[in-house]
Formats: C-alpha cells, sequence, structure tokens
C-alpha cells in the first residue's frame, strides 16, 4: 500500500528521464535508462527504509546498561566491609549474571530492553563512465525524487571535494575539543570511542540514511585512510551510498603511494554498492553546447596596442544586459565598463581566511559584515585572472566561496595547462568543479587555446606506463627521445602519482564542463534562477 501511494506522489527517476526525452529536453540513450531502472528499484526500496532504528536501538541498551550499573555500584556500596572475598566474588557474579542473561526475571531493566532490530540494508550504486554521459544528472534526478521513511532530512547529496572538505573540517573541530578537554597525552589512544574519523562516520551514519556523492576520486594518501575508516563506519550503521565517478572502484588510487593500505577499501565498496558502467562514449555537454559566445582565444581577439579586447565587450555587453538593464552597447571597439562600476569586496572563508575581489559587478550592493548581496532577480558578476585564482594556494574550500557568492565568474588569460603544472593544473580543474557544483556561468579567456579541449595538453600519454611525450602538436614524433618522464617528486616520476594519474580523467571532465558553462543556454538557467 505504501509503494502504491508513492508511486502516485513521487516521480520516479525512470518516469523523469522518459519525460525529458519525450519532451527533447534529452536524447534517447538505453545506457542512460538502463541505469534509471536500477536506481528505479533503489528508489522504491528507499521509500520504507530507515537506518536511524539502529541508533535508537543503541541508545535504549546504553541506557539501560547505564541503569544496571547504576544499581550495581549501589548495592557493592552497600555490602558489609566485614563480608568475606567469596561474598564479595558472589555479589559480582551474581551482577554479571544479569546482565548478559535476558531472561533473568530479577533483572527487570535488562527485559525490558527491545531485541536488537533486523534491518535489511540494500546496496547503494557506484556510477562511473566518460565525461559527459548523464551520471550527475540521473543521480540528482534520483536524489531529488527519492522519498525516504524519515523524511528528506535523512538524505545528503554533496559533490565529493565538498564532502571530503567537510569530513576534514568535522576531524579537525573534534581533535581541537579533545585537546580543549583532556590536554596533550603522552600515550597513544587506539580505542574506536576516542577516533575521530569513527566519531564523524557515527555522527554522519546517525543522521544519514541516503548520501549521494558527485564525482568520486582518491588522490591522496591521507585521504585514502580517512576513506577507508569512514566507510566501513557508514555502511555498518545503514547508510547506503549512491555516487558517480570517472573511473570504477578497482582503478581509484592507482598507482598512489602505499595503495596496499586502501586495497581493502574497494573490497567494501564492492560488497555495499552495486557497479554500473554507463558505456556510452557519447559526451552531451559538447553535442548539446555551444561555447563560441563566451569563450575566447585572447591572442586573436585583440592586439596589444588595443585595450578594449573582446573580453571588454563581453564584461560590458553582460553588464548591461543583466545588470544596469541597458543593453545598448554600440559595437565592440567602443565598449567598456566604466571602472564606478565595479567594487572590491572580501568573501569569509573557513579558518579566518579572507579572499578579495577586486572587480564585482552588481546592480545593488551594500557593504555588510564583508558581504556583497545584490538586489533580488539581479546576477552579481565577479572578474578574476587566472594567476589570481590557480597561481595563489587555494582550495575547494576557497572556490566554493566564490561559486556561492557569485552567479557569472569571469577567468581571464587562461595558460595551457599540461603534467608539467599540474599543482596549477589541479586548482583550475578544483575550480572548475566547485564553480560547475554552484550553477555559475562563465566567461573565459584563453592565451593560447580556441576550445575547452585545447586548454589541456596531455601530449601522448600512457597512463599504465607513465610516459609522456612533450609538444601537444598534431604532429606524432618517432623519436624515442621525445619520450619522457614528466618531472620527478622524491625520485619518483610525477606521472606515477595518484593524482597525477586522475589529472588524465580529469581534464576531459573539466573541459567537458565548460563546454556547457560557457554556453548561453546555462547563462539563461543562471540569470532566470538568480
Amino acid at each position: 500500500m505504501m509503494r502504491s501511494s508513492y508511486i502516485v506522489r513521487h516521480k520516479s527517476t525512470l518516469k523523469e528521464l522518459q519525460d525529458r526525452v519525450r519532451s527533447g529536453i534529452l536524447r534517447p540513450d538505453r545506457a542512460q535508462e538502463r541505469v534509471a531502472k536500477r536506481l528505479n528499484r533503489l528508489q522504491e526500496t528507499l521509500s520504507d527504509y530507515d537506518n536511524s532504528i539502529l541508533f535508537h536501538h543503541k541508545r535504549k541498551k546504553d541506557e539501560e546498561q547505564d541503569k544496571d550499573e547504576t544499581i550495581a555500584k549501589h548495592k557493592e556500596n552497600n555490602v558489609c566491609s566485614n563480608n568475606n572475598d567469596n561474598r564479595r566474588r558472589e555479589v559480582t557474579e551474581s551482577h554479571d549474571d544479569k546482565v548478559v542473561d535476558g531472561n533473568d526475571k530479577s533483572n527487570n531493566n535488562s527485559s525490558s530492553l527491545p531485541p536488537t532490530p533486523i534491518l535489511k540494508i540494500p546496496r547503494g550504486l557506484y556510477i562511473y563512465g566518460k565525461v559527459g554521459t548523464g551520471k550527475s544528472m540521473l543521480m540528482d534526478s534520483f536524489y531529488e525524487n527519492v522519498q525516504l521513511l524519515g523524511g528528506d532530512d535523512r538524505k545528503k547529496r554533496f559533490h565529493f571535494h565538498n564532502f571530503l572538505s567537510t569530513v576534514h573540517e568535522d576531524i579537525y573541530r573534534l581533535k581541537q575539543e579533545d585537546l580543549k578537554e583532556h590536554g596533550r597525552n603522552f600515550s597513544v589512544d587506539t580505542s574506536l570511542a576516542n577516533n575521530p574519523i569513527h566519531k564523524v562516520g557515527l555522527q554522519l551514519a546517525s543522521k544519514i540514511s541516503l548520501l549521494c556523492l558527485d564525482e568520486f576520486q582518491v588522490t591522496d594518501i591521507a585521504d585514502a585512510v580517512i576513506l577507508s575508516q569512514l566507510f566501513s563506519v557508514l555502511f555498518q550503521n545503514g547508510t547506503i551510498v549512491v555516487t558517480t565517478s570517472n573511473r570504477p572502484p578497482q582503478d581509484l588510487y592507482e598507482g598512489g603511494l602505499n595503495r596496499s593500505y586502501f586495497l581493502p577499501f574497494i573490497d567494501l565498496l564492492d560488497r555495499h554498492c552495486i557497479t554500473y558502467q554507463i558505456p556510452s562514449q557519447r559526451d552531451y555537454r559538447r553535442i548539446l553546447s555551444s561555447c563560441t559566445s563566451f569563450f575566447i582565444n585572447s591572442s586573436i581577439s585583440g592586439s596589444d596596442d588595443d585595450d578594449n579586447t573582446q573580453m571588454d565587450y563581453l564584461v560590458t555587453k553582460l553588464y548591461r544586459e543583466l545588470i544596469s538593464g541597458d543593453d545598448n552597447v554600440e559595437d565592440e571597439k567602443n565598449a567598456h565598463v566604466n571602472d564606478n562600476e565595479s567594487r572590491s569586496m572580501q568573501l569569509q572563508v573557513s579558518f579566518n581566511r579572507r579572499i578579495f575581489v577586486d572587480r564585482v559587478y552588481s546592480g545593488e550592493i551594500h557593504k555588510n559584515n564583508n558581504n556583497v548581496n545584490g538586489s533580488t532577480n539581479t546576477p552579481i558578476m565577479a572578474r578574476f585572472s587566472f594567476e589570481e585564482l590557480c597561481d595563489a594556494n587555494r582550495g575547494a574550500m576557497d572556490y566554493r566561496v566564490i561559486a556561492q557568492a557569485f552567479d557569472i565568474v569571469i577567468i581571464e588569460d587562461i595558460p595551457t595547462l599540461d603534467f608539467n603544472s599540474h599543482n596549477r593544473a589541479r586548482r583550475f580543474i578544483t575550480l572548475i568543479d566547485e564553480l560547475y557544483e554552484g550553477k555559475c556561468a562563465l566567461l573565459c579567456s584563453a592565451l593560447n587555446a580556441k576550445t575547452p579541449m585545447d586548454l589541456f595538453q596531455t601530449g601522448k600519454t600512457d597512463v599504465s606506463n607513465n610516459l609522456y611525450v612533450g609538444g601537444g602538436g598534431d604532429e606524432e614524433s618517432d623519436d624515442k627521445d621525445s619520450w619522457i618522464d614528466v618531472s620527478q617528486q622524491g625520485g619518483t616520476p610525477v606521472g606515477a602519482l595518484a593524482s597525477v594519474r586522475e589529472l588524465a580523467f580529469a581534464f576531459e571532465r573539466a573541459s567537458s564542463r565548460i563546454f556547457e558553462m560557457c554556453s548561453r543556454s546555462w547563462l539563461h538557467r543562471v540569470v532566470d534562477s538568480s
């Protein structure tokens, strides 16, 4: 009865996909339909699922045990001091029997304890495949439509960068609380009760029955160790995980330092999640989007002695159309946003850090607690150079704050990126991921690239053998001397490091997302929702 009412009130993942295809928003794709069917079955199963019952029982059990211990101590305190050791031992054994034997009639507290609930925990789903094949779209549709027995508060959806940042913040907070309460210890406490990762896992599992993660990846040994411990706790306590990735579970953290410590986590994923590949080769972001309007090759858009470049024209045009309400921009050469139409501001980041933004465009600006509040339905636009964003020591947390503050982000003078500049490349990819997650529109100028695909030069890369052919041109070289290790860190080829291995896949994802975010259709969606 519950299932039938659920189907009437809530659209299924499969039904929503079919409706989008019928309306012409999406193209028919059998691989997507097969994944939607699997998500649909999980969606129906979760309609009467709630893992919080395990925590209710645990709390009840802990309360009863605390009562038993209090009663036992009270009895021991009332024992006469002249009793012999045998009598003391009988009292202790009697108490132990009451804790273990639930059928002991004299143990009224234990007999009132409800039996341990039997919870059938369904397996989650691990969806992987090439970029632009619809993984995130399907998972988001599932997340929006799924109804849990415990309500919408029992489900959470994160981009993986965001999830890791949250976990790191929670671990740091618990460590600081422990340090404040107990001070520094001279011995190592290995108990689970005081393990901050175990604590964070229990806190998450107690609040979340369903966890959805987009773009799952592992590039760092510290994250690998944390994830192994954290997900063990989540799975043991009934949290269902649905995630997307560009790589199958067995390829996660491939070539990483001390990967053997991470392998048990892969087995854990296989036990608790059904792995499904979307075999499609089509990148729908590129097929359905055109970024020619908002992606500029600055080397051909203007000359050194011409201050009014195509970028200035587009910035002015967007400002006039979307912010000031005046779309009268006569020609590219004479278009320029006045300096007094942009403002500076600062954004507050966690750990008492701030980001200073020199060029902010908004219809109405109020300086209040270092924040900028635009008037309703008026987008806020910010202009950055690549150097400001990606040559500085920034991370996902910084980029998330930028994505939350602005509707349109302008990035100028993006250079060609490759494995030799893997740190700045990784920052740029993280920036794109956070802006995409934050539903920001993009206006980009590149120093040498004609399209987003040209931003990332991998040469000819054999990821399995960590080899790289420099150059990035169209002509292939047969010269064996051109095959080189990308670089060295501590005697290890950087190409062998898991973080750099992931760049080959991240390059594709970032260029695909830039295609979509620089399209006029994406801009319209952003403006309509602001």
